[in-house]
């Protein structure tokens, strides 16, 4: 995004519109970039005061209709105003010193994916395998930028942004917001964690009393019929879908009045079924997972794919992190952990890397999992400053994250606290985020929610692997292990139980490993990243049960898993049939890592299948490299040039290997 608009500068322009009855010409109300994509995002509006619509006549209209236009229009500015202060911050940082004003801006890879089976997919199939034959697939379109979004928004009325925990999502679902909030359009950012009340509301109440409530209710209620007024200027941003207690799966929602009362499930089924506000625009963030169990009625039609932070922009955030001594670190971790520097793309992940890395030295943290053991140390350090008991807090904390993952919920309350021998004074170091507010639907209530979701994943992990009942653990292992939603939990327990020095519980420790490899709905790009937390043992054990056919046909290949997957294949111990690579959206720095791993294989690969990534000339010399390991190689619709084909087959008649086939 080339200009990024502030709290002032938005409300300024917002104040404009409402103050200015003539239309405007375009190169004046178009301020930047982003403001010329919104202003063109809704076409047909009936109060277009701004945007220059030749067709909305104001002189003619009566001035008493004119000045409760105006009234409408003000109380819309009013609440946007307070949704821009809202906003900020719009990146979670760990280091309170760090100044949120300084922060390098800098959107991560994003590439536009389409899910194309219309099919409600069944829960067994939400989780592609190695097969060749998986219902749930998606088609890579290419690699989008941040204002290409906007494009997409003015195609499909209902956009999803979907990643990994840590990637982003959040901060790019403000930055959205901040980005179209213009005197043309009326944006609210709501986020599914929030929406846990389970009685009746209306929609007035979901949108803008619930999110609003320090406003006049007469400023609410004016805003609301200009909604109601403007329908094509709104546009609905959902964050967190994967975090809401609710689901949309068994909704099928009829035609109501605006006025009556709904369930949360009932109102944003509408909304998305066009029953409430017609025409206008939503954009639904989430983890994968949940995205996929939607019925075709309420999914997108279109999915941006938000994956890691550009290599360009990594350097530049990691520095800014890490302070006067960043640059050396990095350089540390570039040679010394270079797997580091590819988790470092997630914005999260790295600022963690960092705080562990100078906490302890970057040579003693070499998993995700020991990043996060450090986190407990200081947390363990805090308790002992405050003179508390750091064993039941630990417990209690735990125990709490991982009854949360079971009700499949992000927010605690008092209850819960006090349920698990807490309180507010012993978990103010905890990175539990407190805040004491007044729902409207509820009464006053304390609300408590980790800085991330990531953390609550965490804690959960030590809960499942340090205080739970042996008779327990024997039964939520499996969901734990085949459940997405458990993902990035079952990724810690790989890391407390498999990881190095891990082993005081042999018997946890079998029954995980053993209900880890008789899964059969763990993609194997998970699986890849879970073995990254294991000890060499571990991994030497996991890879020999691989399959002698790796098929990563149709799945994002991002240079995160390229590592994982280069990591791993020098350890397998026997020959593989096939390794397919097939529409995986490979770049050449991705492809390096996978062929660097190849070329350090025991054994041979009898068919490596490359097609349909567009990594032309530039991937060449990687593959050249590898040809000795390769028997069939597969290389259609590659962009690669006669010139870069000539080289190919240069390399391949000076082997001294038979290459069988040759295909591009």
């Amino acid at each position: 995004m080339s200009e990024q608009k502030d709290v002032e500068s938005v409300t300024s322009e917002l104040q404009f519109s409402v103050q200015n009855d003539q239309a405007q010409s375009s190169s004046q109300s178009a301020k930047s970039v982003v403001g010329n994509i919104s202003q063109s995002l809704f076409v047909n509006s009936t109060l277009n005061i701004v945007g220059g619509d030749q067709n909305v006549h104001h002189t003619s209209k009566p001035c008493d209709m004119k000045s409760e236009e105006v009234e409408l229009q003000e109380a819309a500015v009013e609440i946007q105003r307070h949704q821009l202060k809202d906003l900020e911050p719009d990146v979670v940082l760990c280091d309170p010193t760090l100044n949120q004003a300084e922060f390098p801006q800098i959107h991560p890879k994003m590439a536009e994916i389409d899910i194309f089976d219309e099919e409600v997919p069944q829960e067994e199939d939400l989780e592609p395998s190695t097969s060749r034959k998986v219902k749930q697939k998606f088609k890579s379109i290419g690699p989008i930028q941040f204002e290409n979004i906007f494009d997409l928004l003015m195609k499909f009325r209902i956009l999803a942004i979907v990643g990994p925990p840590g990637c982003g999502k959040t901060t790019l679902s403000k930055r959205l917001t901040k980005s179209l909030i213009f005197p043309n359009v009326f944006v609210i950012l709501i986020r599914f964690m929030h929406l846990g009340y389970k009685g009746t509301l209306t929609i007035q109440q979901l949108l803008l009393d619930f999110q609003f409530r320090d406003v006049d209710q007469s400023v609410r209620d004016n805003a609301f019929k200009w909604m109601l007024n403007n329908k094509d200027k709104c546009v609905f941003v959902f964050d967190g879908y994967d975090q809401w207690s609710f689901s949309l799966k068994n909704e099928n929602p009829p035609k109501v009045s605006y006025s009556i009362e709904l369930s949360m499930q009932q109102l944003i089924a509408n909304l998305c079924c066009e029953n409430f506000f017609k025409e206008s625009k939503i954009i639904l963030t989430s983890r994968p997972h949940s995205i996929l169990s939607l019925p075709p009625i309420f999914r997108p039609k279109r999915t941006v794919s938000v994956e890691e932070l550009p290599t360009e922009g990594v350097k530049t955030l990691f520095c800014h992190f890490a302070g006067e001594h960043g640059c050396e670190l990095f350089q540390n971790l570039s040679t010394k952990t270079p797997q580091f520097i590819e988790l470092c793309r997630n914005p999260l992940l790295m600022q963690f890397i960092i705080c562990a890395s100078l906490e302890k030295g970057w040579a003693q943290v070499q998993t995700i999992t020991q990043v996060f053991k450090v986190v407990l140390e200081k947390i363990h350090g805090l308790a002992l400053k405050g003179n508390r008991d750091i064993h039941t807090i630990l417990k209690g904390v735990s125990k709490m994250a991982y009854e949360g993952m079971q009700r499949k919920s992000v927010v605690f309350t008092d209850n819960h606290l006090t349920n698990n021998g807490l309180d507010c004074v012993n978990v103010q170091d905890i990175v539990i985020n407190v805040s004491r507010r007044h729902n409207i639907f509820e009464g006053e209530q304390s609300y408590f929610y980790f800085v991330h979701q990531m953390l609550q994943e965490m804690f959960a992990a030590v809960h499942i692997c340090r205080f739970m009942p042996e008779a327990d653990f024997d039964q939520v292992i499996h969901q734990v292990v085949n459940e997405s939603r458990w993902g990035m939990v079952r990724r810690f327990v790989c890391g407390l139980l498999l990881g190095n020095g891990n082993d005081n519980n042999k018997g946890r420790v079998e029954k995980f490993r053993d209900s880890l490899l008789k899964a059969k709905r763990v993609r194997l790009i998970d699986f890849l990243m879970d073995m990254q937390e294991c000890s060499e043992v571990h991994k030497d054990f996991l890879a020999s049960r691989f399959p002698p056919s790796l098929n990563f046909g149709h799945t994002l290949i991002s240079s995160t898993v390229a590592h994982a997957l280069a990591e791993i294949l020098p350890r397998l111990n026997r020959p593989v049939s096939t390794l397919v690579f097939e529409y995986c959206y490979l770049n050449p720095d991705s492809l390096k890592l996978i062929c660097d791993g190849i070329v350090k294989m025991k054994h041979e690969i009898e068919l490596l299948d490359l097609s349909d990534n567009y990594f032309g000339d530039a991937g060449i010399e990687s593959i050249s490299g590898c040809l000795h390991k390769v028997r069939k190689l597969w290389l259609w619709n590659c962009n690669i040039s006669d010139t870069g084909l000539a080289f190919l087959c240069n390399k391949v008649k000076n082997l001294q290997n038979e290459v069988r086939g040759f295909s591009i």
